[in-house]
């Protein structure tokens, strides 16, 4: 338990390679003691610092070790740990049927738990697999599901099953069949609800980088301007690594727009530092694909 305890202290500092080589120690210390529950939470914990540490195949090896561990113990709360981590990893390195196979799994492991909000969240991770895989039907369904599950939809008090976080995704939906109207009114929505969510420091920045989007696909390239200018303060507020690399594409879309190149190659880079750091390819692409994009839009006005 000190060795794991250290691993903590390092990953805290962020010397996340540190924290990877004390975790792997606490793992092995663990496995030697037969200690099933604390070789659980050192694979955790290899996990994480893999992770961060741009050790892809580890953090994936482990994130495995952490689900066959807790079904060996019989442990549901770690198992579905194990298996959400594993379906963002999969949806993060743009791989949505294996995202699929595994949010079915989490899916039913929270149903056996009777978890509201841990059904919701897998429900969040099959819909969007599914989106990815041009499957808006049942995306919508999944959606529909997690809504439901998520009761009265009012800001007056927490929710845990997180309205907010599926009402992003029903915007993308939308947004993906061109219907700008009902991806801005999802959108107002999810703002609304912001405050009862459990992630509400990362949906102020993401929800306003959405709100963004539908603007820029609406020419409104002053009102994505706003929205991204308040997605950027809102992500910077609370430092989060993962929220720069996911509202990047979208900062390079509207600086672009706005004729703004300095802007855009700032949030470039930025954006791509975070997505490196956390090991993130599919965000890596859109960053690219945004950028690439943007540039060639440019350059054809320009000849024009």
């Amino acid at each position: 338990e000190l060795t794991l305890a250290k691993a903590h202290l390092a990953a805290a500092d962020e010397r996340h390679t540190e924290a990877l080589s004390i975790a792997r120690a606490a793992a092995r210390e663990a496995r030697a003691a037969s200690d099933l529950a604390l070789a659980l939470d050192a694979e955790e914990a290899v996990a994480r610092s893999a992770s961060a540490a741009g050790a892809r195949d580890e953090a994936r090896r482990a994130r495995e070790r952490s689900a066959e561990l807790a079904s060996a113990a019989g442990d549901l709360a770690a198992l579905a740990r194990a298996l959400h981590s594993q379906a963002r990893a999969a949806l993060d390195r743009d791989d949505p049927a294996e995202a699929e196979r595994i949010a079915l799994e989490l899916l039913a492991d929270q149903s056996r738990l009777g978890d509201a909000a841990g059904q919701a969240d897998a429900l969040r991770a099959l819909a969007e697999a599914q989106l990815r895989m041009s499957r808006p039907d049942e995306a919508g369904r999944a959606l529909e599901r997690a809504l439901a599950l998520a009761g009265p939809r009012n800001a007056d008090g927490p929710l845990p099953a997180d309205p907010a976080a599926t009402l992003r995704l029903v915007a993308e939906a939308a947004l993906d069949r061109g219907d700008r109207r009902a991806a801005r009114s999802s959108l107002e929505e999810a703002r609304l609800l912001i405050p009862s969510s459990p992630r509400a420091r990362h949906l102020q920045a993401l929800v306003a980088a959405d709100l963004a989007r539908v603007a820029l696909a609406d020419g409104d390239v002053a009102g994505a301007g706003h929205h991204a200018a308040a997605a950027d303060a809102a992500r910077r507020e609370h430092a989060c690594r993962r929220c720069g690399a996911d509202i990047a594409a979208t900062l390079v879309s509207v600086a672009l727009a706005s004729g703004d190149a300095e802007a855009a190659r700032a949030h470039r880079s930025d954006g791509l530092e975070q997505a490196l750091r956390l090991d993130l390819p599919a965000a890596r692409a859109r960053i690219e694909r945004a950028f690439e994009a943007g540039a060639d839009g440019a350059s054809a006005a320009s000849a024009g």
